[in-house]
């Protein structure tokens, strides 16, 4: 082995790694872990608030790796994302400013 592959990967590495379907699938492990979450509310419903927070998240976080992950290799990609974070950030300030 070469003190190459003992390094820490760099930006452009996980990016390239993510483009091509290497990396974990963080949004279905995501997706899974909050849908467990949601059953385990039938059983403890003081933990639904978590469950909805944690399935909510979910989206937010994805594209908020991706907008990191990519920045290098795909800036459209990555603006894509963030514009996608501020959609969904301005529709919750809206409705918090409404109701």
């Amino acid at each position: 082995m070469s003190p190459q592959d003992l390094s820490s990967p760099s930006g452009d590495q996980l990016a390239s790694a993510a483009l091509t379907g290497q990396v974990p699938q963080l949004y279905t492990w995501g997706t899974l872990a909050a849908g467990l979450l949601m059953a385990v509310t039938l059983i403890w419903p003081e933990l639904a608030g978590l469950a909805v927070s944690t399935l909510a998240a979910v989206p937010v976080l994805a594209a908020l790796w991706v907008a990191v992950t990519c920045w290098h290799t795909d800036r459209r990609l990555s603006l894509a994302a963030l514009l996608a974070v501020a959609g969904l950030a301005a529709v919750f300030l809206g409705r918090n400013l409404l109701g």
